[in-house]
């Protein structure tokens, strides 16, 4: 997929009155910049540089800051020296009209936030791709980021970390000393992808990630988030999906690790650890439907429950508690699905009530003093007598092949055919898969771990 590319770093000349990107000069800072340029009223989509420089070195698509007063518009360029006059860009709208004015073309921004609060669908190249700001992770940023602006079912706007290549999968660190939410996502069509959010040092009682959105949908990504007293990821919005995302809770920590209070949402391959009162919880506030999806998730955090479902139609899926609880699984709703999982360490392994009308099925229970307690049904439940987990000392949670273990648990899950292939299927309980599938057909599953 391609992107309109922007930047945010700590070079030293990295600032919020450059243009953003797509390119950068020295040290971050603008490929261009004159202090001598006019719009004048009567063109107001054309800037001429009276310095002589001729925009030497300025491409279409770059994007440029335009200063007027103190603010700051932004604008691509579209086509230069117009009539063969070298003096002149056209811009891709309108901007105020003045004269003696700077205008930086290029270079990264310094902050996140002022990334965040500028960013909207406008920025975007000539062939319409959507806008990426990439936030390099060279030091920490010590800043509140609030979004001013959606996306659109058609430009996503995306926010991504990197280390030193664009993509290359690096996690810069925002950290928020001051009472508040870290990071306060209420806008839809943004998607966030590789940070780490830090609420350690953030005496107040708000969350590091606080997501609210009533329409649309966000994808958040490989962020990781931590906190001391409070809720790490806070989900008030609908149909947001949380994928690959961490968790962790200081030692004095008894709130959840995500929470999602709206239906459509989904937690898929997260992970917990640390200590939290509650770790993945779905709590209805009235907005949007009641179900959410968590798929393929570990709890290894100390705490009363590792999953929470309380209202109905939730779906569990391949989902694994290790962290010492009261309950590895609670549900207090109706028609709620636990499948493929493992309950471990807990006081209860499976627990509801006597009206829940939920049921289990090929789940696994181990080192749990009560495994099924108040649920309508366990379906095809699987007693283990070992650690099923390779190295859970070391965050390893595949399967390994002891007897009475994970041996039970390879190739046992639901469903074990599909009408549409040969042969089984052999999906495993738990989330990581062993090597496996049909011998007898190319369409079969081989999830390896």
């Amino acid at each position: 997929m391609a992107y309109t590319d922007f930047f945010v770093t700590h070079g030293s000349s990295a600032a919020n009155t450059n243009g953003g990107g797509p390119r950068l000069g020295t040290n971050d800072g603008p490929i261009y910049t004159t202090s001598n340029s006019t719009v004048s009223a009567e063109d107001t989509v054309t800037i001429v540089d009276n310095s002589g420089n001729n925009w030497s070195g300025v491409a279409v698509d770059d994007w440029i800051c335009w200063d007027t007063a103190g603010v700051k518009e932004f604008r691509r360029v579209d086509t230069i020296a117009p009539d063969e006059d070298a003096t002149k860009i056209t811009i891709s709208a309108a901007a105020t009209a003045g004269s003696s004015k700077t205008t930086n073309v290029g270079g990264a921004w310094a902050t996140i936030d002022f990334a965040a609060s500028t960013m909207s669908t406008t920025f975007i190249n000539n062939a319409s791709d959507p806008p990426r700001t990439n936030i390099k992770n060279d030091g920490n940023y010590t800043e509140k980021v609030t979004f001013d602006y959606g996306g659109s079912s058609t430009i996503n706007l995306f926010f991504e970390g990197y280390t030193t290549t664009v993509g290359d999968g690096g996690k810069p660190y925002i950290n928020y000393t001051v009472s508040g939410n870290t990071l306060y996502h209420n806008k839809y069509y943004v998607n966030l992808k590789n940070l780490r959010i830090n609420g350690t040092t953030n005496s107040g009682t708000l969350n590091p990630l606080n997501m609210y959105t009533t329409s649309g949908y966000s994808q958040i990504v490989g962020v990781e988030v931590s906190a001391t007293y409070m809720t790490c990821i806070s989900c008030r919005g609908i149909h947001i999906f949380f994928e690959n995302c961490s968790v962790y809770g200081g030692p004095s920590n008894t709130r959840t690790g995500m929470i999602a209070y709206a239906g459509g949402c989904c937690f898929i391959g997260c992970y917990a650890y640390g200590h939290f009162g509650t770790v993945f919880e779905n709590y209805y506030n009235g907005v949007g439907n009641t179900s959410i999806i968590i798929d393929r998730c570990i709890n290894a955090a100390t705490c009363t429950t590792g999953f929470y479902v309380a209202y109905a139609g939730n779906k569990v899926f391949n989902c694994i508690n290790w962290g010492t609880a009261t309950n590895a699984f609670l549900i207090d709703s109706y028609h709620t699905h636990f499948i493929n999982c493992i309950a471990c360490n807990a006081t209860y392994g499976f627990k509801g009530s006597a009206t829940t009308q939920t049921f289990a099925r090929k789940c696994a229970v181990y080192n749990c003093d009560n495994d099924y307690t108040d649920l309508m049904t366990a379906i095809d439940p699987i007693a283990l007598s070992a650690n099923p987990f390779t190295d859970t000392a070391n965050g390893d949670f595949t399967l390994n092949s002891e007897a009475g273990g994970g041996a039970l648990l390879k190739g046992t899950g639901i469903p074990t055919t599909l009408p549409i292939i040969e042969g089984t299927n052999n999906l495993d309980v738990g989330v990581f898969q062993s090597a496996g599938g049909s011998t007898t057909s190319e369409h079969a599953y081989t999830f390896i771990a």
